[in-house]
């Protein structure tokens, strides 16, 4: 009995091991490491730099909720450290692919408010003064949770820019109502606020796009002349996608332009 009790004991322990190691070398395996640095496309100074890895840092944190991230880091190099140009080293770990995070990243996430000429359908021409522009609207995947499928639509819109703000007096992220329908609150800042009610007051009945790194976030209708300095945005289906928008306009854009590139293990 006892020579039993020692040999399943043994087995035990070397099963108990031998899990310990393949779970060891899975995990291993299936780590990922980003390394980057951006590189500024326009001049910037220290100040500029440190303001941008702090809003890096915030965003990561956005994004830590959706995709598998678990560690990041970054690092400032300037122009008096080193003869390269001024950059921002960074380096992120997590568990399976996170990709999807770099163009959340180095992207300026400037906020611009342009009118609406028109949804585009197959074979329409883009009108003068006016450039094509996606609309891309996240919806739930059954198959793949981390990754949702994206419905894209193309609309004419105004290439010029009514009104930009790199950061607002505040904004809050909610739902409301039986189906939980996303809302976004932006206050805006004095001046902006002033502005924002020139622009609804002359474009009532046309469409605002809210464009942000290159694509439409939302584009409602005015209904009427928005005064006051507040406006809700809506109509975002997904929650995630709208918390993280929130979030990164509650961060403000970066200081700059950058530009993306990887390090010699990354290529």
């Amino acid at each position: 009995m006892k020579n039993f009790l020692s040999r399943a004991l043994l087995g035990c322990t070397i099963t108990a091991v031998a899990g310990g190691i393949l779970l060891y070398w899975s995990e291993k395996k299936s780590t990922l490491t980003l390394d980057y640095s951006m590189i500024p496309i326009e001049e910037v100074n220290r100040d500029d730099l440190e303001s941008a890895v702090s809003i890096l840092d915030q965003r990561l944190g956005t994004l830590q909720r959706e995709l598998p991230i678990d560690t990041w880091s970054f690092s400032v190099i300037d122009i008096q450290a080193e003869a390269s140009a001024p950059r921002i080293h960074f380096r992120i770990t997590g568990r399976r692919n996170f990709r999807d995070a770099l163009p959340w990243l180095h992207r300026r996430g400037l906020l611009e408010l342009r009118l609406v000429e028109k949804l585009l359908e197959d074979g329409d021409e883009i009108p003068e003064e006016c450039e094509a522009v996606p609309s891309r609207e996240e919806q739930m995947n059954l198959e793949d949770i981390v990754h949702p499928l994206v419905k894209k639509r193309m609309y004419a819109i105004r290439k010029k820019v009514e009104m930009a703000c790199p950061k607002f007096a505040g904004v809050e992220y909610f739902t409301q109502g039986i189906d939980l329908r996303t809302v976004i609150t932006i206050d805006f800042l004095d001046p902006d606020a002033k502005r924002f009610a020139e622009i609804t007051a002359a474009n009532v009945g046309k469409q605002l796009a809210v464009v942000m790194n290159g694509e439409i976030q939302v584009a409602p209708r005015i209904q009427e002349s928005i005064t006051g300095g507040r406006v809700q945005l809506q109509g975002i289906k997904m929650r995630a996608q709208a918390h993280r928008l929130a979030d990164f306009l509650r961060y403000g854009a970066l200081p700059c332009n950058f530009r993306l590139v990887p390090h010699a293990s990354q290529k």
